[in-house]
């Protein structure tokens, strides 16, 4: 028989988790004219999931049964963990400034940062926070301020 390897565990430690809405296709390289397939994740068998390959998008513990003839079996499994959700800003204030005049009052742009930092479920010390005029600069890439 073949040697099943499904790769590296996909670990937030190793820098190689899945973010939100990515996927990873999980792939025996094994000949499924000489093979059958099971899969499972977290040792719960995965409907319908029966082929040499399978693409994952949600954390656990995925493992592959290849079966060779009636007796023997060859197994591996992978580990997928997700980083946390970035935060999307939807609940960010929209800082005001007032203008009154030629006066133009400053503006406190790190009560936001203070805010954002608050809400990460990531490392702050290793993220750097942008801030724009509008949502339409942010899409466009016209950075305000880097924090």
């Amino acid at each position: 028989p073949d040697v099943l390897d499904l790769g590296p565990d996909y670990l937030i430690e190793s820098n190689t988790a899945l973010c939100n809405g990515d996927s990873a296709v999980l792939n025996t390289d094994l000949n499924p004219q000489i093979y059958t397939f099971q899969w499972y994740k977290n040792d719960l068998l995965i409907s319908g999931a029966n082929q040499p390959s399978l693409t994952v998008s949600t954390p656990g513990i995925y493992r592959l049964d290849a079966r060779y003839g009636s007796a023997c079996i060859i197994s591996d499994e992978v580990t997928i963990e997700m980083y946390p959700s970035i935060y999307s800003g939807a609940d960010i204030p929209t800082l005001e400034t007032c203008v009154f005049g030629t006066t133009v009052t400053p503006l406190d742009i790190t009560i936001n940062k203070q805010f954002i930092e608050s809400q990460l479920l990531i490392d702050v010390d290793q993220t750097e926070l942008y801030f724009y005029e509008s949502e339409n600069d942010a899409i466009d890439g016209l950075t305000l301020l880097r924090i």
